[in-house]
């Protein structure tokens, strides 16, 4: 905003005060008598008739009493024009020091300046040294801050403090360093202010208000420096004295009217403590304002008089000053801002990121499924209410239910509307098939990544924090919780002046494979309240574990929701129906099918779906995938046989849809004989496989594999490109498949031990394979001492294929989960074999694709299960 003076209307007869005169330059009247009873000189009406020269009626306000010792003393001439040009250019480094303050303080009550000063710098200490830390502080505040491209903005009138506090910053410390008293208003203008811009309602005018004063306190100032009020003998008239001195008067006055508005202000905040960092807080007209400018107007009269172009004057230089600053400043950001750039995206750029774990991210270009429109509105809403922190709001929310329950889904639809409405920080998506999601050694680090993409200038803060903490992916999950989440949002925090409001979303907490890793998440996730003009909320979403519902009924500021609570089996029924009845009418218009379904099948579908969305999604592909989804939906909904409780629908579902698949068509006995090696290898790997990889490793041709596949695409998504990863729609298929008690039909029973077994072995055979796939120097670098950081990622991917990468790393895992024992004597000989030839190559390869702390791992697991083989062995 630029500088602007507005000096007020005059008409000809408007009085200052009761006793005021008017004195033209054609005046007869008998020369003014001062206050001390002294006549005015004669070159006195000479000095007013050349003010006055333009302005018929030029106002000489009388009556007013003399400032302390400024009695008239011996004529002087004046400060000329240049020097006062002088005094306006340097007003950033003036030490004047009028006084004034120190008169202006003497009026007030010293117990509500000393608690006004205590306010100002709650620390204790030097006043112009916390003054001056606020005025840094608000300098670098930040008007506005974008969450995924939506702006959140402080009021306006808070913006146009903060302007007037930056472009005058040079003039506000050299006032405040002149005279100390001075630092009483200005730290009273910046303790106000975050408080004034946060409150919830009524503060615009309190905000204009506070504006105004900024602006007559640098005004003012400019006035003292420039026309010198410290010292009167510069007047060349004992009327212009006496005029300099009731200036003087008036601005003691101003300034004591200044400091009793903050006091009062004061003294209402004080009265809401309850509403610290004053979201609720509500502010009634306070103080007098109207008062403050009348005795601005007064003084503006006696100033005009003194010089009556000072204001035009002032003004110009004033808005000179004001951009030299603004142009300095930004220079210097800039070079600033520049320089720590370089540093902090190399940091940013270090940190490890779990890949497909956004709510937002793509499987082989097929967005995951969200909530239909008209479906979960009840559960949504409550979401919505809890992150608007209605009634006092706790800062996590746990959804919980049973597998299938959508609760996924329901994450993704809240994570897709906090998005849209700029409010969304980061989300993770746990994953118990995916490394990189099972586990917590990268939860934080991809939320950290997530916030400085979303929030606007998270990314300097959180790179400040790393170049503390060091190489933070290695240490404990709290120090990753300080150093890459709570730090970072205390120092963003401190340079808002309005509160933000951030979600994250942790969907599926139960998959994480360790529950002590879990444990220690739902601790650190609630100290999150700790944050205050930041107000960070966590939805985490998980099914019913035990060590988990031990926890969260442990902990205080916990809102919770069950997906199976009773009050919500209506609408989840109601629910579901929609979203059959669409998908249903979907199939219909795509077949041509015409009064397809009939009701009853409708509603033989809802009741075979068990009340569970994932049921009802499964069915649905099935329908769309079939070929003649008619026939298919009376032979489908027969099938079903359970009393529809838990997951039996849904395995009821997986069981006629494998059975079909096992029993119907041609080349059974291929299917047979690949179904449990090939699915089985989908359903334990620990990243997705593309059916290349799964044909590399297995040594089989592609086109064995999507045979196999085809008829499972109502569970697995399988991507058109045999260069894509195949991923499943839902856990609850790998449940099922691998639970013996639910799946009953050994033709489909998924053993997992042998298939880590078998993908241990498959992985290895791999390695060995070609010379080529394993081999010193693999990305023909030929300078041995090559830091990975200086190696090209598109080499690397380009020399080192990706099955090969899955099969370093994880070969050594599948033979842990193998359970290995007396029959595991071969596995171990096969891992030792490989170690002796390969140990170095191995090791080159997790090195350069950034998993070296797999090489560790996989020795000690080795180590762990060769222990348990020779311990079965005597037995």
């Amino acid at each position: 905003m630029p500088w602007q003076l507005c000096p007020p209307k005059r008409t000809k007869k408007t009085k200052i005060e009761p006793e005021d005169t008017v004195v033209s330059s054609q005046s007869t009247e008998k020369p003014h008598q001062s206050p001390s009873g002294s006549q005015l000189h004669d070159d006195s009406t000479s000095v007013n008739r050349k003010l006055a020269s333009g302005n018929p009626a030029t106002k000489i306000p009388d009556n007013q009493e003399l400032a302390p010792n400024h009695a008239p003393a011996a004529e002087q001439k004046p400060a000329s024009t240049q020097e006062q040009a002088d005094r306006l250019k340097n007003l950033g480094t003036s030490t004047i020091n009028t006084g004034l303050w120190t008169e202006a303080q003497k009026k007030l009550d010293d117990d509500d300046l000393r608690r006004l000063k205590q306010f100002i710098n709650i620390g204790g200490g030097d006043l112009h040294r916390a003054v001056e830390e606020r005025l840094k502080t608000i300098r670098d505040s930040r008007l506005e801050i974008e969450v995924n491209g939506k702006k959140h903005n402080v009021r306006e009138g808070a913006k146009k403090v903060l302007d007037t506090l930056c472009r005058f910053e040079p003039v506000i410390k050299a006032a405040t360093a002149a005279e100390s008293h001075a630092s009483l208003a200005w730290g009273g203008i910046s303790a106000f202010l975050p408080f004034l811009a946060t409150a919830l309602s009524q503060t615009d005018d309190a905000l204009d208000d506070l504006e105004a004063i900024s602006n007559i306190l640098v005004k003012f100032r400019a006035i003292e420096v420039v026309y010198d009020l410290s010292d009167s003998k510069s007047a060349e008239s004992v009327h212009m004295r006496d005029c300099h001195n009731k200036l003087w008067s008036k601005t003691v006055e101003l300034y004591g009217k200044i400091l009793e508005h903050q006091i009062k202000l004061m003294h209402h905040y004080e009265k809401n403590q309850f509403s610290r960092m004053t979201r609720n807080m509500t502010l009634q007209p306070i103080g007098d304002f109207r008062g403050i400018k009348k005795v601005e107007e007064a003084a503006d009269e006696f100033l005009k008089i003194i010089d009556n172009s000072a204001i035009q004057t002032i003004d110009r230089g004033l808005r000179s000053l004001g951009d030299t600053v603004n142009r300095n400043l930004e220079l210097t950001r800039q070079v600033y801002q520049n320089t720590r750039d370089i540093g902090q995206r190399q940091l940013l750029a270090n940190l490890p990121r779990a890949e497909s774990a956004g709510f937002d991210d793509i499987l082989d270009d097929m967005e995951l499924p969200q909530c239909h429109a008209n479906t979960r509105r009840e559960v949504l809403e409550e979401f919505g209410s809890w992150a608007n922190g209605e009634g006092g709001a706790n800062c996590v929310f746990w959804l919980r239910g049973m597998a299938g329950t959508g609760k996924s889904t329901i994450a993704r639809t809240f994570a897709q509307q906090l998005h849209d409405k700029g409010r969304l920080g980061a989300s993770f998506f746990f994953s118990r098939v995916q490394d990189d999601r099972n586990k917590a050694r990268k939860f934080f680090t991809t939320l950290a990544l997530d916030l400085s993409q979303k929030v606007s200038g998270f990314s300097r803060c959180l790179g400040d924090s790393l170049l503390k903490y060091g190489n933070v992916e290695t240490k404990s999950l709290a120090t990753q919780w300080r150093c890459l989440i709570l730090e970072p949002l205390e120092d963003l925090s401190s340079s808002l002046l309005a509160p933000l409001d951030l979600v994250l979303v942790v969907d599926a907490l139960d998959e994480l494979q360790s529950p002590e890793a879990v444990i220690h998440l739902i601790d650190l996730l609630l100290t999150a309240k700790k944050l205050k003009m930041i107000q960070l909320r966590v939805l985490v979403t998980s099914r019913n574990e035990t060590h988990i519902v031990k926890r969260f009924s442990e902990q205080s500021g916990v809102t919770w929701l069950s997906l199976e609570d009773e009050g919500l089996s209506d609408s989840t029924k109601r629910d579901i129906s929609i979203y059959v009845r669409h998908k249903l009418s979907l199939i219909a218009e795509k077949e041509d099918l015409k009064d397809w379904p009939a009701e009853e099948e409708t509603q033989q579908l809802l009741r075979f779906s068990g009340g569970l969305f994932i049921a009802a999604a499964t069915a649905c592909r099935y329908l769309e995938r079939s070929d003649l989804p008619e026939l298919k939906l009376p032979e489908f909904v027969s099938a079903g046989r359970s009393a529809n409780k838990g997951t039996a629908a849904l395995d009821d579902m997986y069981r006629y849809i494998l059975d079909r698949m096992l029993t119907e068509g041609t080349d059974l006995d291929e299917i047979k004989q690949y179904f449990k090696v090939i699915v089985g290898t989908i359903l334990i790997s620990r990243e997705p496989l593309s059916i290349s990889e799964i044909a590399e490793l297995l040594g089989l041709p592609s086109r064995y594999i999507r045979p196999i596949l085809k008829p499972l695409t109502s569970f697995l998504i399988v991507p058109e490109s045999d260069n894509r990863p195949i991923q499943l729609f839902h856990l609850s298929f790998r449940d099922f498949l691998t639970n013996k008690e639910r799946c009953d039909d050994e033709a489909m029973l998924i053993n997992e031990d042998e298939a880590h077994r078998n993908l241990f072995r498959f992985c290895l055979e791999y390695l060995s394979s070609s010379p080529s796939l394993l081999k010193k120097d693999i990305c023909e670098l030929n300078h041995p001492g090559t830091l990975s950081s200086e190696i090209q990622r598109e080499k690397v991917i380009e020399q080192i294929p990706r099955t090969v990468q899955y099969s370093c790393q994880y070969w050594a895992l599948h033979l842990k989960y193998a359970n290995t024992s007396k029959s595991g004597a071969m596995e171990i000989s096969k891992a030792f074999n490989f170690i002796s030839t390969h140990l170095l190559h191995w090791i080159e390869v997790l090195t350069l694709i950034g998993r070296i702390d797999d090489a560790v791992a996989g020795i000690a697991k080795l180590k762990s299960v060769t222990v348990v083989s020779q311990v079965s062995s005597r037995s």
